[in-house]
């Protein structure tokens, strides 16, 4: 652009600020890398929501939300939530994650006949979250059709399952394996 007459033009400045999302002992993975805090640029022309990177994780805990302090204190804010007071926060605010820790479960494997290995009889698994990954057990001439909570019927488990208390699966076989 190339002005016909003098011009004046008067910057508009708009506040730009750090918030630093502080997940430790959890981490985030982002770009493939696991690192334990986050920060994000902010301006008043932009929404003003927590963090939209990964959500943290932690081994046998949930994330509650955000809290202003390290310890856990005062209000949590949840990762859509918009911060009333954003406009307020000093750059380089830092929020700490608030995390739950998740009750403790044993899945114990009962092959029926069949053998586990290299893989152990029991998981350890927590609650509100899906087990996962399951052995498959081997037995000579039979087809594994999968776990189930009884021995000779029950309800089948698969790697969506999640766990309300200890539990002892069996493996179910059919006929001659061809």
């Amino acid at each position: 652009y190339i002005p016909q007459s003098n011009m004046t033009l008067i910057a508009r400045w708009l506040p730009n600020n750090t918030i630093i999302y502080d997940a430790t002992p959890g981490i985030f993975t982002t770009n493939g890398k696991n690192i334990n805090t986050v920060n994000y640029l902010y301006s008043d022309s932009e929404s003003k929501y927590v963090s939209n990177y990964s959500i943290p994780r932690r081994e046998g805990y949930k994330l509650l939300g955000w809290t202003k302090t390290s310890d856990g204190s005062g209000t949590v804010y949840q990762q859509e939530d918009i911060i009333a007071d954003l406009d307020n926060l000093e750059s380089n605010s830092v929020f700490y994650a608030k995390w739950q820790k998740l009750e403790e479960y044993t899945i114990t494997f009962n092959p029926n006949g069949g053998t586990l290995s290299p893989d152990p009889d029991t998981m350890t698994v927590y609650s509100e979250t899906e087990v996962g990954f399951l052995p498959t057990p081997s037995r000579y001439n039979k087809y594994f059709l999968g776990w189930y909570t009884d021995l000779t019927s029950g309800t089948k488990i698969t790697n969506s399952y999640i766990p309300t208390g200890d539990i002892t699966v069996y493996a179910h076989w059919v006929g001659d394996y061809l």
